[in-house]
């Protein structure tokens, strides 16, 4: 436990807070699935990864600095941005989590199939923010960054803006035209026929992207308690 905080205070981005990040970690009874934090500068690869078997989450900022340096994005939607990939990540440790601990549950259930679709000769990375373990840590991530600057109102209104909207998009993200996120991936694979067929209430639809009567937003998600 040492080695890692001495391993974040050395490589963390925003060195004060690695200790936030920790008890975070702590706090949800992942230090077992997360045992290092790597901060990477790579506009090759993607904003996060999450690797199991190595328990290792890794955040790259390329991206995010190469937009910051050329103006493209404001200090406010930097850290918006990092935080909802750092969050991201630390949720995909959670449903691994549930995988093996929680296997009956909706949330071990949508990762399976995931990870199954994720290791076939059907996957499609243009589809990959419609599979429901992504969507859910999207959405899940964004939910708590906009929560808690609506509960701290007086930290940025700016930023309470920039996380409403971000949680808006991945809310609506793959509903458009009578299609939804799973409709979109059942053309690639029969996999999730099954978790569709599943009585699943309103709220984990949005969370799952199943066929819904409107298209989700932040009104009816709050609406719904998630």
């Amino acid at each position: 436990m040492e080695l890692f905080k001495k391993q974040l205070r050395q490589k963390f981005i925003f060195k004060k807070n690695y200790d936030l990040i920790i008890e975070l970690i702590s706090n949800l009874q992942l230090l077992d699935y997360i045992k290092n934090i790597k901060i990477i500068y790579e506009n090759n690869l993607p904003g996060g990864i999450y690797n199991y078997e190595k328990r290792i989450l890794i955040i790259n900022i390329g991206h995010l600095i190469t937009a910051y340096k050329l103006g493209f994005i404001s200090n406010e939607s930097f850290l918006v941005e990092y935080y909802t990939i750092l969050f991201h990540e630390i949720f995909h440790a959670i449903q691994y989590k549930c995988m093996y601990n929680d296997n009956k549950s909706l949330i071990a259930l949508a990762k399976k199939l995931s990870l199954q679709f994720k290791k076939s000769n059907c996957y499609n990375k243009n589809a990959h923010y419609f599979i429901p373990d992504e969507r859910e840590a999207n959405i899940e991530s964004s939910k708590l960054l906009n929560d808690f600057y609506l509960k701290n109102f007086y930290l940025n209104k700016q930023t309470i803006s920039i996380t409403k909207d971000n949680l808006d998009y991945y809310l609506a993200l793959g509903y458009q035209n009578n299609f939804y996120p799973l409709k979109i991936l059942n053309n690639f694979t029969s996999i999730f026929l099954d978790f569709s067929s599943q009585q699943i209430d309103l709220d984990n639809k949005i969370l799952y992207g199943l066929k819904t009567s409107i298209v989700p937003n932040t009104n009816i998600f709050r609406k719904i308690g998630l």
